[in-house]
């Protein structure tokens, strides 16, 4: 019979991009507006505001990739725990 450890651990870990993103923004916004002026502000947030979205279009360019060298499963548990700290 299938372990079920995996699912349990998938479903322990599913609030914590909300959680961490949530607690982010406000630190994010509240460094901007300490230490650059009103001039570079903006274009600190919005390189904060694309980080997410870069990682997002790279990852499924190197998925293939990761599958073919060390097999799905492997390529499952890697791409899980970089995205769960990147949050």
């Amino acid at each position: 019979m299938p372990s079920r450890r995996p699912y349990r651990a998938s479903a322990s870990r599913a609030p914590c991009p909300g959680v961490a993103e949530s607690i982010g923004t406000p630190a994010a916004v509240k460094t901007a507006a300490t230490y650059f002026n009103a001039k570079e502000r903006s274009f600190v947030l919005g390189l904060g505001g694309i980080a997410p979205n870069v990682g997002a279009i790279l990852t499924p360019l190197f998925i293939p990739l990761m599958a073919t060298m060390r097999g799905w499963q492997a390529t499952q548990d890697e791409d899980g725990e970089v995205q769960v700290p990147a949050h």
